[in-house]
């Protein structure tokens, strides 16, 4: 059998106060009260703005209870816009980082073409051009010394574009 710590009903609030034989007349007629007119008699006894607490009591439970989550709805608004920059930078750098890598990866596959043309006798600057993706070539520069090819390509972005860029050598031969 489960105990309650509280009452929960009307009945439950009149028959414990008889039960403790606290005030159980004056008990019974709170308890027999409308829910606005104990939140009245409360502002009345407080001397809180009663008529504006009497029309809060007056509205149904589930205006009050929207406009609860309409005071949080608004706070959750506050938050996303004050988060919303450091999103966006995170988002930024993250993209930066992936367009690092593909440049990284764009000169690696561009010298290592060179190179295999140096190796078969033909041009290794028009071969790690033609390794570059059509987009990258004007970001490329290529030099070739001796037996050895190096690409050196900016990733495309706005910001950072030097930093982040990448350069990659490849040997032909020993």
């Amino acid at each position: 059998m489960s105990t309650r710590s509280e009452p929960r009903g009307r009945r439950d609030r009149i028959a414990r106060a008889r039960d403790l034989r606290v005030f159980p007349a004056r008990f019974a007629r709170a308890a027999r009260r409308p829910v606005a007119d104990r939140v009245i008699a409360r502002a009345r006894d407080r001397r809180v703005f009663p008529a504006r607490l009497a029309r809060a009591a007056r509205r149904p439970a589930a205006y009050r209870v929207i406009a609860r989550h309409r005071s949080a709805l608004g706070q959750a608004s506050v938050e996303l816009v004050a988060l919303l920059p450091l999103v966006l930078l995170i988002a930024l750098a993250v993209f930066s980082f992936a367009a690092a890598e593909a440049a990284r990866d764009e000169a690696g596959a561009a010298a290592e073409a060179a190179a295999l043309a140096l190796l078969q006798g033909r041009d290794a600057r028009e071969a790690a051009r033609a390794a570059l993706p059509p987009a990258s070539r004007a970001r490329a520069r290529i030099s070739v010394t001796g037996a050895s090819v190096r690409v050196h390509l900016r990733p495309r972005l706005p910001l950072l574009a030097d930093r982040l860029a990448a350069t990659e050598e490849a040997h032909a031969g020993p």
